[in-house]
């Protein structure tokens, strides 16, 4: 390889410790180690479980055997999102009850009693482990292959990475560097199929070169007997650890249901596109070692750089699925294995020490199995003869709400495995094509069953649920602000007003964003037609455009985990991702092909949906920008220089551009009427609100007025001064009236800001609240990091307006917990900056709404209105004080004031 596709795969590795690392700080229990507080939304939990369940049996192996026995063997990985798709429909819903456990050796114990634990545990270890071998065996054959490392030291090495982030953060560092390996694999393995393809020719090629080879069934016997056992391995729903480990670590069945169904979904294209790299590489070099295929292929035809992070890509797919069953290995020894043996002589420090150490053993032990063993889809049937004939049938049975006791557990335990020696040893040769394993499962039902129904006539209790409280998340690294010279400080501030105008103008929180996305990576990375015209070269070089555009579109789907500077510049990215793969690459594409018919349609919608989902000042903006990269990347890659095309093409393109231009315009014009008008009606409903509230206001003020004039008659000093204090309440919440309406109607009201004492300020607002503590609301000011006569300059009733809107969120907050409430503001000084922290128990902001939370109209309350955020970060601005949510988790929130002192 080249010394830059070193360098990528060299900082792909490093990056994936530096996540490991990140992510898995302060963990402190076993409990986290195994499940964390589960707080993964669905985004990362599809990438987490399609990154475990690919893996390289999936990936090198399947192309292997593709290469080896044709297109039969894709058909046989049918049955693995098959499978999936049944445990999200009908074990998914069943798995309520058992939230709260760490594995699927703890839920067996709980069905059938401690030993059935320790036994399922041991079991399911030597299946992981197993599985963990399979893959730092295709790690070895990378490191061999790419980087001229033996064998021995590339297994050994690619092991030692994944024990390293593993084994310090547990399931936090494996499920976020899955996010990092599962946008490698999208991208890399749809470029690596579209080059090969285009290498053989196109598909019809392709087909007219294997189909007499790769497309029937082998005649002899040993081969049918390998694929039928293939098959049955793969269309068994063989209830693995690791996958009932992703259910347990959800927040709630649904939505590892929902990621199961997302994953199996994506598993159908993604194996036919390894069957596709399998039958090139068959086509392209014939003479090689099957499991080199992928190797092969990408080593003489993927372009330097581009190689680097196919790479990469491969080593990532092993990795995350090894990753995934080594944590579920130390998991499966610890919790299920030792926890049970020694009971509570273990402390909880100790124990994931332990765990930590158990993942070191595990990966000591892959390495040994991947030393024996070479052929990776073999490990896998190989292990699975383990698990299948004890475990699977008696936690089906228990799943599904059967209750066997535990003398029933064993009699099928004994009864699989009798069934299963006796099929291996003389069934081979009565019907060879059917695997011993599967005997197992069958002996193993029917020995169960029997015990159940003659000798278990009253079926257990179901076991209690136990719901675990969310634990408090981990707080991400602070951000580390950079002084800016003038110059790039002043365009970062010009791209921000630009971002804040077009979140203030198109409602991005009802954009298609994620439709898009998706939409874009299966029109870029299917290979469901070659393209045809133009040179080879250009096209090569369009695929590797649209990895990059597809590379775009992964980090819009994973927007809701930017870092909070990056999302004040979603809208310039997102921009500049529409610029970039509808007109650029269209452009690209139209020219590269001499104006072919499907080009240019294909251009045209591009246009038409770039004008759906922008203003017309944009659509303008980013039509020209894109069209004009489109031209002047290809007046590049022309070796003439110049643009030579017939005549009916020119006029084709003018008209097919002209076109989709007035289309666009008038589609994208008639959106922002409709939102001018939606603002219009909003500001008119708050004049009507201001006007309702404004009328018994002023009345009020004047029999204040009239009972101030009484109580001065009678000479009640006491009374008179309660009167003036009501009076200036009364005035006090007339101009907050006045200062909210005007923000919602777009005009900003004038403020007058006032040299103010912060302590002062906060006793005052404090004692707003007198009866609080008796509503089991704790409130604590803590103000030691303040100099007692720090000044700031503040609007005073704008400022308390905002400090009260941000408390009664919290008591709102708080108010939807059973557990007491605690509100605690805090402040420090910093250089020139007062940092105010109001941080509260309650049940925190969902994530989905954390880039949008203070954009008008957005709320997480059922009766909210979506007005209070984006009313305290408008008039806060107005201020010169950043308002910002320093952290959000379901154990509560902390919103940060930056205040110029």
């Amino acid at each position: 390889m080249e010394l830059i596709d070193i360098a990528i795969v060299i900082a792909y590795l490093i990056g994936t410790l530096i996540i490991g690392y990140i992510k898995g700080k302060n963990i402190k229990s076993l409990k986290e180690y195994a499940i964390s507080n589960r707080e993964f939304t669905t985004p990362v939990l599809v990438a987490a479980v399609a990154a475990t369940l690919i893996g390289g049996g999936s990936s090198t192996g399947l192309a292997a055997k593709v290469f080896t026995y044709g297109v039969p063997f894709y058909i046989i990985f049918f049955g693995r999102p098959l499978v999936n798709l049944f445990l999200a429909y009908f074990v998914a819903p069943r798995m309520e009850s058992f939230q709260g456990t760490l594995s699927l050796a703890e839920i067996g114990g709980r069905l059938y009693g401690k030993s059935a634990q320790i036994l399922i545990g041991s079991l399911g270890l030597i299946r992981s482990i197993g599985f963990l071998g399979t893959q730092v065996t295709a790690i070895g054959f990378v490191f061999e292959y790419f980087m001229g490392i033996d064998y021995v030291y590339g297994a050994s090495l690619g092991s030692l990475i994944v024990v390293i982030y593993t084994s310090y953060g547990g399931i936090r560092s494996v499920t976020f560097t899955d996010v990092l390996q599962f946008t490698l694999l999208i991208v890399a393995i749809p470029l690596i199929a579209n080059i090969c393809v285009l290498e053989v020719g196109g598909y019809q090629k392709l087909y007219a070169s294997v189909k007499d080879t790769h497309f029937s069934l082998p005649t002899e016997e040993k081969e049918l007997s390998y694929l039928s056992a293939m098959f049955v391995y793969s269309m068994l729903p063989m209830i693995d650890p690791v996958v009932i480990h992703r259910f347990l670590m959800a927040p709630n069945v649904k939505e590892m249901g929902k990621s199961l169904k997302i994953t199996a979904l994506l598993q159908f294209p993604f194996y036919a596109l390894v069957t596709v790299i399998g039958l090139s590489a068959f086509v392209l070099t014939p003479e090689i070692d099957a499991n080199h295929s992928i190797f092969t292929l990408v080593n003489n035809y993927i372009a330097p750089g581009f190689k680097g992070v196919c790479v990469a890509a491969i080593i990532a797919i092993l990795m995350s699925t090894g990753d995934s069953y080594l944590n579920t290995s130390s998991v499966l020894l610890s919790n299920d294995v030792i926890r049970p043996l020694f009971g509570r002589e273990i402390g909880e420090k100790d124990l994931l020490l332990i765990t930590r150490i158990l993942a070191l053993v595990a990966g000591v032990f892959a390495v040994v199995i991947a030393l024996k063993f070479k052929d990776i889809l073999d490990i896998g049937v190989y292990f699975a003869s383990f698990w299948a004939p004890i475990a699977v049938m008696p936690l089906y049975a228990g799943i599904f709400g059967l209750r066997p006791s535990s003398r029933s557990f064993f009699a099928g335990v004994v009864g699989g495995v009798t069934t299963f020696l006796l099929w291996d040893y003389f069934g081979k040769e009565i019907l060879p094509i059917i695997p011993a394993f599967l005997i197992g499962m069958i002996g193993n039902f029917v020995c169960l069953m029997t015990h159940y129904i003659l000798f278990d006539p009253k079926p257990r209790k179901s076991p209690q649920e136990n719901r675990p409280t969310m634990e408090q998340a981990i707080a991400e690294a602070k951000e580390i602000m950079m002084e800016t010279p003038s110059f790039w400080k002043r365009a970062r501030n010009m791209l921000y007003q630009f971002c804040q105008f077009e979140f203030n103008t198109l409602k991005y929180k009802d954009m298609p964003v994620i439709s898009y996305a998706v939409f874009t990576l299966l029109i870029y990375n299917m290979p469901s037609f070659v393209w045809e015209g133009g040179p080879l070269y250009l096209l090569k070089h369009l695929f590797y455009i649209k990895a990059a555009g597809s590379v775009m579109s992964v980090a819009l789907l994973l927007r809701n985990y930017w870092p909070p500077l990056w999302k004040a510049y979603f809208p310039a990215f997102w921009h500049g991702v529409l610029i970039y793969n509808l007109p650029f690459v269209c452009t690209l594409y139209a020219i590269s092909t001499g104006f072919e018919t499907m080009a240019l349609i294909n251009l045209s919608f591009a246009l038409f949906l770039l004008g759906l989902m922008t203003s017309w000042r944009v659509y303008i903006f980013s039509f020209f920008a894109g069209m004009f990269s489109g031209f002047a990347v290809y007046q590049l890659w022309c070796t003439g220089g110049c643009f030579l095309f017939p005549q009916h093409a020119w006029v084709f393109f003018l008209f097919a551009v002209i076109f989709a231009t007035l289309m666009g315009s008038i589609f994208s014009r008639q959106n922002e009427n409709i939102l001018i008008s939606q603002m219009r009606q909003y500001r008119s409903l708050a004049s009507q609100i201001a006007h309702e509230l404004c009328s018994p206001l002023q009345n009020i003020n004047i029999d204040v007025g009239m009972l101030g004039q009484y109580m001065r008659s009678k000479k009640d000093d006491r009374a008179e001064e309660m009167v003036e204090e009501l009076s200036d309440n009364a005035k006090m919440l007339s101009k907050r009236i006045n200062l909210a309406m005007g923000t919602l109607k777009g005009r900003d009201t004038r403020l007058m800001p006032q040299a103010l004492n912060v302590h002062s300020l906060l006793k005052h607002i404090r004692q707003a609240y007198p009866n609080i503590d008796e509503e089991c609301v704790e409130v604590r000011v803590d103000l030691k990091g303040i100099p007692p006569k720090t000044q700031i300059k503040v609007d005073p009733i704008a400022f308390e307006h905002v400090l009260h809107n941000l408390m009664k969120n919290a008591f709102e907050a708080i108010g939807d917990q059973d557990r007491d409430g605690k509100l605690e503001i805090t402040g420090k000084i910093k250089g020139k900056v007062l940092s105010l922290m109001i941080k509260d128990n309650g049940s925190g902001i969902p994530p989905a709404l954390i880039g949008e939370i203070f954009q008008p109209f957005v709320t997480s309350k059922t009766m909210g209105t979506g007005i209070g955020l984006y009313f305290c970060k408008h008039v806060l601005s107005m201020m010169e004080i950043k308002l910002s949510i320093h952290k959000s988790s379901p154990e509560g929130t902390e919103m940060l004031l930056e205040i110029p002192v």
